[in-house]
């Protein structure tokens, strides 16, 4: 009975990272050309045009998602992601959408790194759409890394998984 259990979760798994792949692809590897990180990009996503000094990545997809990593020197009496909380972020985006959410806040440790994950549901003026956002901040050095992978709300089931997956794969050399 113990083995029958083991080899369903085997296989479980088994299917799971072949629906994974076969929905989202493969990845490709994209290495900062300013900065020490690296970060996997899905196939399905392209190589845009950063529309800021600050912005140092943008990705995009044909239904409108979008990876981008933004680089910022960090205030230096924060010494962590983890000393962050939501209520910094929402004095932040409040100016933008006085009913952005923010949910899914997480301290977590990626790659050896502590990083800071919340998830925010904002709407911006140029966007005919409500956008979920996964916001990933890690430190490196002075220097603050906010990546931020987004969709519509509509689509965020979709991507959650793998906005996550991204999200992990950032690494700092």
């Amino acid at each position: 009975m113990k083995i029958d259990i083991v080899k369903l979760m085997l296989i479980t798994l088994f299917i799971f990272g072949l629906t994974f792949k076969s929905i989202y692809g493969q990845s490709q590897k994209y290495h900062s050309s300013k900065f020490d990180y690296s970060i996997n990009i899905p196939n399905s996503f392209q190589k845009g045009q950063p529309k800021s000094l600050n912005n140092d990545l943008l990705f995009t997809d044909k239904a409108g998602a979008s990876i981008n990593m933004v680089v910022v020197p960090h205030d230096p009496q924060i010494k962590s992601p983890h000393e962050l909380s939501i209520e910094i972020f929402y004095s932040i985006f409040r100016s933008i959408d006085p009913n952005v959410k923010i949910f899914d806040d997480q301290k977590i440790v990626i790659n050896g790194k502590k990083v800071f994950k919340h998830v925010r549901s904002i709407k911006f003026i140029d966007t005919p759409d409500k956008l979920n956002q996964v916001c990933f901040t890690y430190f490196d050095g002075d220097m603050q890394f906010i990546l931020t992978l987004a969709c519509s709300t509509s689509d965020y089931q979709k991507y959650k998984a793998l906005f996550d997956e991204v999200g992990k794969s950032v690494n700092f050399n």
